[in-house]
This record gives C-alpha cells, sequence and structure tokens, in this order.
C-alpha cells in the first residue's frame, strides 16, 4: 500500500481505489485492461480477450468510467491507503 501511495504521486499514473463496502454500478466479473480507445484486454479463467472492435472499447470504457466515479483518487487515495496501511501493520 506504500508503494501504491508512492506511485500516485508519478505524473503519468493514476491510481485509483474502491473502498470496500461502496456500492458501485455493477460487479466486475473479471480483470479487464484498456490501453486506449482501440484495444482492450479481458482476462477470464477460461484464457485472454482482446477487444479491438470501437463498440466494444467503448462498452469499457464506460463500464470503467462507473466505477471511476466511486473510487478515491490523489490525497483521499493516499490517506485510505496510509489507514488501510496502519491496520495492516496493527
Amino acid at each position: 500500500m506504500d508503494r501504491l501511495a508512492s506511485l500516485s504521486y508519478l505524473p503519468n499514473v493514476q491510481i485509483g481505489v474502491i473502498p470496500v463496502g461502496v456500492p458501485t454500478p455493477r460487479t466486475p466479473l473479471s480483470t479487464f485492461t484498456i490501453y486506449d480507445a482501440a484495444l482492450v484486454t479481458i482476462e477470464t479463467t477460461a484464457g485472454s480477450l482482446v477487444l479491438r472492435d470501437g463498440r466494444d472499447v467503448q462498452a469499457y470504457l464506460r463500464e470503467f468510467a462507473g466505477y471511476e466515479e466511486h473510487a478515491l483518487f490523489g490525497e483521499d487515495l493516499r490517506a485510505r491507503l496510509a489507514e488501510w496501511s496502519a491496520a495492516c501493520r496493527a
């Protein structure tokens, strides 16, 4: 958690966390990575998917935006990570 907090100061990195208990529009069923407006990869228990169709990418951009609305960033993120880090050390 300390490392994540330190990475959040990098100008080319944006880290957000959704605290436990915060309701989100949906629960992600798999891990996905959005590289840009033209590429999304999805990791499932059965394998990996690569999506390049603009409609598919836009769907994942919208899904990500829903999670992003509930996430903590910047100083709020670092404060929450510090709380969690302290709790783990206690």
